[in-house]
């Protein structure tokens, strides 16, 4: 039963995970994009 508790968490987590990454990455490009912007 655990085993198959840390799977399903597994399979949620890592996409989540991901995403979470994801999302991280693509702000901090939107935040320098605007920097920029308002240096030039």
């Amino acid at each position: 039963m655990l085993y198959n508790l840390s799977l399903h968490l597994n399979a949620f987590y890592v996409p989540a995970a991901m995403t979470l990454a994801g999302a991280f990455v693509f702000i901090s490009l939107i935040k320098e994009k605007k920097d920029e912007r308002k240096r030039a």
